[in-house]
């Protein structure tokens, strides 16, 4: 499935994408740190426009490669990021990646 990211075009293996997801561990089975197991629990608060578009990608939230709190808001409220794994091929845009030798 094609996706685009800016400027970025990337076509998605779906269907493998959730059959590794489908292997993996919770975010709170690999960390059991407040902010991981916090992240996890919250994630069915998110709006659903955020929900669908992940699911869309074969991705499962509460399968994270990695999470984080970034800060508290003033609301009390954490700010997260993290990283999330797909299969897939990048079709136009500048790889971020570089050899070294």
């Amino acid at each position: 499935m094609i996706f685009n990211f800016g400027s970025y075009t990337i076509d998605v293996d779906v269907e493998k994408t959730k059959k590794v997801y489908s292997e993996l561990m919770t975010v709170s089975q690999n960390c059991n740190c407040d902010g991981c197991r916090n992240f996890e629990k919250y994630i069915d608060i998110l709006p659903k426009a955020i929900i669908s578009f992940f699911d869309t990608l074969g991705v499962d939230l509460r399968k994270v490669a990695e999470c984080c709190v970034y800060c508290k808001n003033d609301d009390i409220t954490l700010l997260y990021g993290g990283f999330c794994h797909i299969c897939g091929a990048l079709i136009q845009g500048e790889s971020a990646y570089s050899v070294v030798t």
